[in-house]
């Protein structure tokens, strides 16, 4: 009987240990959830930002890049920043750039 019943101690501690990794591996899983979701969703702000970026680049005039376009060429319809135009004009290139 001192044998069966140092046996169930072991058999109750090795269930106490079963039970205490098995909650252990749970939040691990947990965590692991968590951490995932936070890499999509700075993923998915990167891809935002290059279109921002692309956005930001179709609107900058394409001869300083600094200003916005905002003056537009009538005979062609190419968009320019004001200050480049009359640049342009002052100088006599009469030519789209």
């Amino acid at each position: 009987t001192k044998s069966r019943l140092n046996d169930l101690k072991l058999s109750d501690e090795s269930i106490i240990s079963y039970n205490q990794e098995a909650l252990n591996n749970k939040r691990l899983m947990e965590k692991n959830t968590v951490l995932k979701k936070k890499l999509d969703r700075l993923r998915s702000s990167s891809v935002l930002e290059e279109e921002l970026r692309a956005c930001k680049a179709m609107i900058t005039c394409a001869i300083c890049n600094e200003r916005q376009k905002n003056a537009v060429i009538a005979k062609c319809y190419h968009v320019f920043c004001r200050e480049c135009i009359q640049r342009r004009v002052s100088a006599r290139s009469r030519k789209c750039p």
